[in-house]
């Protein structure tokens, strides 16, 4: 039997195709593993092409139609990140910002100071305040439109797609981040764009379970040269969500929408080449 076996993995783009030849008894049936090298991390997806059943001679020939796939992940190397100053980011709670036009349930900042009115708790009065005024006058906690880290994940490059080595250390570099972030126990979302299904992916990762599930779909998600950024797609798609901290990763250069973001927030900066 000769089997033509085709491949392709989604995080790098490569692609090729093996012939594997085997023997099989008659009226039986036969396995044989399947050896690879590859000098990269990614999604590798396997697809039988076409099957063909010879004899012993290859006089008599038979093509069999089939439509079997696999799938094999393999991990990026995955390495411990000095997180320090972004945990300061996390926990410092001065870092939020708040709407001054939507007021919230956040008591540690004020939204407004106005006069009591019926139904409100009286936890909300200012005692110190209402005894100056000589009135009660109640305090509106504030609405935070920031959370606090969002690790995003570029797919989307303007020229062409970067090279296998770049889009390989882009996926290390993202998940080293994350997995370090969680091992400090500082809680952060994941994002990026999958041009396949036209959708952003946004991830709280707050657990080992929730960082390996994430990692699967980062790996898989498509990508696209020649477009716009995926960044520009997330900040289209998730108008309402703001951080205060964005970790950017990417392969290659940078979109014109970071400088969007350094108006309101800290931004770094990750590409192929920097030091973790």
């Amino acid at each position: 039997a000769v089997c033509h076996l085709n491949w392709e993995n989604r995080l790098t783009g490569e692609h090729g195709e093996k012939k594997i030849i085997l023997a099989v008894p008659g009226r039986a049936s036969a396995e044989t593993a399947l050896q690879m090298t590859t000098s990269f991390s990614g999604a590798y997806e396997f697809e039988v092409e076409k099957l063909e059943i010879r004899d012993a001679c290859s006089v008599f020939r038979k093509k069999m139609q089939t439509s079997a796939t696999a799938e094999t992940i393999i991990l990026p190397d995955i390495t411990e990140v000095e997180v320090d100053a972004l945990k300061a980011e996390a926990y410092d709670m001065e870092s939020f910002q708040y709407s001054s036009l939507q007021k919230g349930e956040d008591a540690g900042e004020t939204f407004q100071l106005r006069n009591y009115m019926p139904g409100d708790s009286m936890k909300q009065v200012h005692w110190k305040l209402s005894a100056k005024l000589d009135e009660l006058t109640v305090r509106e906690a504030s609405y935070p439109v920031y959370d606090a880290i969002l690790v995003f994940m570029e797919t989307g490059f303007e020229e062409n797609m970067p090279q296998p080595e770049d889009l390989d250390k882009q996926m290390s570099r993202t998940l080293s981040v994350l997995k370090s972030l969680l091992d400090a126990h500082v809680t952060c979302d994941l994002a990026f764009y999958d041009f396949q299904t036209q959708k952003v992916c946004l991830d709280t990762i707050e657990s080992q379970e929730e960082f390996w599930q994430a990692a699967m779909f980062a790996i898989r998600a498509g990508r696209k040269a020649g477009a716009s950024s995926g960044l520009k797609e997330f900040l289209e798609q998730c108008a309402n969500r703001r951080f205060a901290h964005y970790i950017y990763v990417t392969a290659a250069g940078e979109p014109e929408e970071l400088n969007w973001l350094r108006r309101d927030a800290k931004v770094t900066v990750l590409d192929a080449h920097s030091e973790l």
